[in-house]
């Protein structure tokens, strides 16, 4: 763990200002509250049966790894590890995500990786 480090579950997350922190965050967007709340600034979106991201990757037990700014503050980092299902997250570490901004994979395969177009606050594919 890094110094400084905090744990913090998605229902206190919720309550807080995270501007200042860089946030590695975990979970499905809709199984986290806080993932859930800022879902609509991801220039991604994970369905049940596809992630649609520069295309659309049709299937299951697919998981992401993006980083991205911080909603709350895009000075500061956010690292999103999410899945369609849950069961997806276990593991998610192993899978080598290397230097690209996100990366799409299944079953520790990746399947596409790139980098976004980034301004500001805002990143989007290309």
């Amino acid at each position: 763990m890094l110094p400084n480090a905090e744990i913090v579950k998605d229902t206190d997350a919720i309550k807080r200002d995270l501007g200042d922190y860089s946030i590695l965050a975990y979970g499905t967007i809709e199984g986290n509250l806080w993932l859930q709340e800022y879902k609509d600034s991801y220039p991604f979106v994970v369905e049940k049966d596809k992630i649609i991201a520069d295309e659309t990757y049709e299937g299951y037990d697919m998981v992401i790894i993006s980083a991205m700014p911080n909603p709350q503050n895009y000075k500061n980092p956010l690292i999103i590890y999410t899945a369609q299902d849950a069961k997806n997250i276990i593991g998610i570490n192993y899978i080598f995500h290397g230097p690209t901004d996100y990366m799409i994979a299944k079953d520790g395969v990746e399947l596409h990786s790139g980098f976004y177009e980034k301004n500001e606050g805002t990143w989007s594919f290309k």
